[in-house]
């Protein structure tokens, strides 16, 4: 999943997935199929605790850096090829654990148009957009416009679904548009000539089609594992990315192994390496404890763009990346303080 099949169900803004011994995560992350739920967990031993730790960290990390890895191979490989090589190597994998994990499993026929949507707003349209944008912007700029994914789901939430808010996820939504407005415009004024701003519109877009995937995978909380579900979405996803990476043959041409390095990267550790790392947290740490971990993405998607590819980020990008992580963070809080509740009273 993605950067990122990922974040809402930790952050309170998706319906519970499906966790069979393990817990939902990326077409990854967790986010696309569900809210406001978890189940109760048994208490775990300090070494438990001590590897979720680590597999969390380890799952951040890589979707942290996904950005700037993508960035380095849009310097020899166009953004669609990008996604559909990318998907290309993580399906393969996920098909066969699931393969592995779960034989039996079988998808209803009646399941099979929002299987496909879901594949199409996931996979394809979400990352044409996504690679598209980072071509022309930053890759600490996409990291932290991304972050917004929770904030957009709950405002189509509450838009389609009339879900009320308390008044700390209002503030929350409110401080992370303005937030978002800073980093949009990199300096706090509109200018529809730059690329960057074009760029950054083509990540809004992206935002608004894995926000509008995570609301149409709620009739699938509990029917299928979240493994099932994002091997079957990213199958007809790359499906759809591949005739749409033809129009760019005019600029396919031999690459270098670094960037054979960076696709492997994005197809293996920011797919499936990061999907199981996930999984394993999650399994074994409450949803507040995933929720401050995943606000780390963003971070380190501006540290690696600026360490890594020397990018320059302005004081009004830095001050409202801040604001849209203190925004995800009081929205976030409620939903973990929320699902605490809810676990207490089932235990």
């Amino acid at each position: 999943m993605t950067k990122t099949q990922q974040w809402a169900e930790a952050r309170g803004t998706a319906e519970p997935k499906p966790q069979p011994p393990k817990p939902g995560s990326p077409g990854l992350r967790p986010g696309p199929t569900g809210p406001h739920a978890t189940s109760p967990q048994e208490p775990v031993a300090q070494g438990t605790t001590a590897l979720a730790t680590g597999a969390i960290l380890l799952a951040v990390t890589f979707w942290g850096l996904s950005y700037m890895s993508t960035k380095v191979a849009l310097r020899e490989v166009p953004p669609t090829t990008i996604g559909v090589l990318r998907f290309a190597i993580s399906t393969a994998i996920l098909w066969l654990m699931t393969r592995w994990t779960e034989p039996a499993s079988r998808l209803r026929r009646a399941d099979l148009p929002r299987i496909i949507l879901g594949g199409l707003l996931s996979v394809t349209i979400y990352f044409y957009f996504q690679n598209a944008g980072i071509q022309l912007t930053s890759a600490s700029s996409a990291s932290l416009i991304v972050a917004l994914i929770p904030i957009v789901t709950i405002i189509l939430d509450v838009l389609v679904f009339r879900t009320r808010l308390s008044a700390l996820r209002v503030l929350g939504v409110v401080a992370a548009i303005i937030g978002s407005y800073l980093v949009i415009t990199s300096n706090g004024r509109i200018d529809l000539t730059s690329t960057d701003f074009r760029g950054n519109l083509f990540l809004v877009a992206a935002v608004l089609a894995w926000s509008g995937y995570t609301l149409l995978m709620k009739a699938f909380s509990g029917a299928y594992s979240s493994l099932f579900l994002t091997a079957q979405q990213n199958l007809w996803g790359t499906v759809f990315l591949i005739p749409l990476a033809f129009f760019e043959r005019h600029e396919w041409r031999a690459i270098s192994m670094p960037t054979f390095g960076h696709l492997l990267f994005l197809g293996i550790f920011c797919g499936a390496v990061a999907y199981l790392c996930y999984n394993v947290a999650l399994a074994r740490l409450d949803v507040a404890a995933t929720t401050l971990y995943l606000n780390l993405v963003p971070v380190i998607g501006v540290l690696s763009g600026y360490l890594i590819l020397r990018e320059a980020v302005g004081p009004a990008q830095l001050f409202g990346g801040a604001i849209i992580i203190v925004g995800i963070l009081m929205v976030s809080w409620t939903g973990a303080a929320r699902a605490g509740r809810q676990k207490r009273a089932v235990g």
